[in-house]
């Protein structure tokens, strides 16, 4: 091969490849706008949204047998209010699929070490938890194990009309199949 032949060939071989490679780093540092789950407990109502664009809807939904509240306690059997992060997916338990919340936030700690709830250390492995991006600490008395799930073989016809769960955000089996396909882990979840 000619060498001014194999240069040109290189040239454009090598523009393309910059292109391509400006393209995919355009593509990975703008995502667009994080999917978002917003709980509106007062109109047992869950919506995902990306930006503007809702992406599901559904309706009812079920909380905490006795509400919501600003100040969950472990045992209390209320869904507490906040802005949380999945913070982990188990494929499998009671009522199916279970998305998990980094619940207690770190709000919520420092009114619990304020009051007393929980101690120093509690307050300490809850902070870095939420620091270092793991799972904070679901034994202390703010309670934990928060999250999404369905039904399992729970009754249907109780979800339509009642609030049932002992703190979780619960949806029907189908619904919460398609949830799972919506959110990753690290995708915002706010109780209001």
């Amino acid at each position: 091969m000619v060498p001014s032949v194999r240069r040109a060939i290189h040239g454009v071989a090598s523009a393309c490849l910059l292109a391509l490679l400006f393209a995919a780093a355009d593509g990975c540092a703008d995502p667009g706008p994080e999917v978002v789950v917003d709980v509106n407990s007062a109109k047992r109502e869950m919506r995902v949204v990306r930006g503007d664009k809702v992406l599901a809807v559904f309706n009812p939904v079920s909380v905490g047998r006795w509400g919501v509240t600003e100040q969950k306690e472990r045992g209390d059997g209320r869904t507490p209010l906040g802005n949380y992060r999945i913070a982990w997916v188990k494929s499998t338990g009671s009522f199916g699929p279970f998305i998990g919340l980094d619940y207690p936030s770190l709000a919520r700690a420092e009114k619990g070490l304020a009051s007393g709830e929980i101690s120093q250390a509690e307050f300490h492995a809850i902070k870095s938890a939420h620091v270092e991006g793991r799972v904070p600490p679901q034994d202390t008395k703010l309670g934990g194990y928060i999250g999404i799930h369905g039904l399992g073989r729970g009754d249907p016809g109780i979800h339509r009309e009642l609030n049932w769960t002992r703190g979780c955000i619960a949806v029907t089996n189908a619904q919460m199949t398609q949830i799972m396909d919506l959110v990753v882990k690290g995708a915002m979840v706010r109780i209001r």
